[in-house]
């Protein structure tokens, strides 16, 4: 509906910025990265850094471990979060 809706006023051309952004055909493309669990606050700044502008789902694996998809990308999108959350790193206010 979204679609066709689109393309009845795209025939006029009064399709703005923001309903422009709103379509969307197919899919994301996936982009595997492997990390080092040893050294995942490194490996999530070169991620960054690499696919921070592009437009891609980032999908993770670790290093000498099987397995790809949700699951280890959701544990490193966790694991990254804890790390951050270190007092030492002084990013955030701390009572003592």
């Amino acid at each position: 509906q979204r679609l066709q809706q689109h393309s009845n006023e795209g025939s006029n051309g009064s399709i703005n910025n923001s309903e422009r952004s709103e379509l969307r055909l197919g899919r994301l493309p996936r982009q595997k990265v492997r990390i080092s669990r040893s050294r995942v606050m490194d490996s999530a700044f070169k991620v960054m850094e690499m696919y921070a502008s592009h437009k891609a789902l980032l999908e993770v694996e670790y290093f000498g471990e099987v397995g790809t998809g949700l699951g280890p990308t959701l544990e490193f999108y966790s694991l990254v979060s804890l790390d951050l959350r270190r007092v030492e790193l002084q990013l955030w206010l701390h009572e003592d």
